[in-house]
């Protein structure tokens, strides 16, 4: 009888730890690996730091500012082609980067998550290799409140970094959707 119990218990037990398990599951799904990057300014100097990843559904950057800059903006592209750049191939073209994000409230951190069917076009199936280019709007405000520089950052993952050939600032990385 003792054992009979013992059994029951301990399969209860299970059972509320697999309820409980599952409850707290992060709400962006399954994520793989952080990968770390850095921010690098006009100047090419570190301004910062970032992280991205995905889960089943979504494309995630999240950047941090060095600093009193505040990040104002954020345009992301991820695709199977290299981010695309303006006729006179000099600066990308932001307007077909496809996840923008305008911050009311501009903070020296932002987490930008990007759905990958819809803003991204991305589908699960074959080479899951895909070209990724995250950029940031900065602000600087002075003692009053008023904007008294602005600046931008790329995020740059040295192992796969690449460069447009014409162009005079930023850049863009492969990387690899699970």
């Amino acid at each position: 009888m003792s054992r009979k119990i013992v059994i029951i218990s301990l399969l209860l037990l299970l059972g509320v730890v697999t309820m409980v398990h599952a409850q707290s599951d992060a709400p962006f799904g399954i994520q793989v690996v952080r990968q770390e990057a850095v921010l690098l300014g006009p100047e090419g100097e570190q301004a910062g730091t970032a992280e991205f990843w995905n889960t089943r559904n979504n494309f995630i950057v999240e950047l941090v500012v060095d600093g009193d800059w505040k990040i104002k903006a954020t345009q992301v592209y991820a695709g199977e082609e290299p981010p695309p750049i303006k006729k006179n191939k000099i600066k990308p073209d932001f307007g077909k980067f496809p996840c923008r994000r305008d911050f009311a409230e501009h903070k020296n951190s932002a987490m930008v998550m990007c759905s990958l069917k819809d803003e991204l076009g991305h589908s699960w199936g074959g080479d899951q290799t895909r070209f990724i280019a995250a950029h940031a709007d900065l602000v600087q405000y002075d003692e009053l409140g008023e904007v008294s520089a602005e600046s931008d950052v790329w995020v740059f993952f040295e192992e796969t970094a690449l460069y447009w050939e014409d162009s005079t600032w930023g850049g863009y990385f492969t990387t690899s959707f699970a």
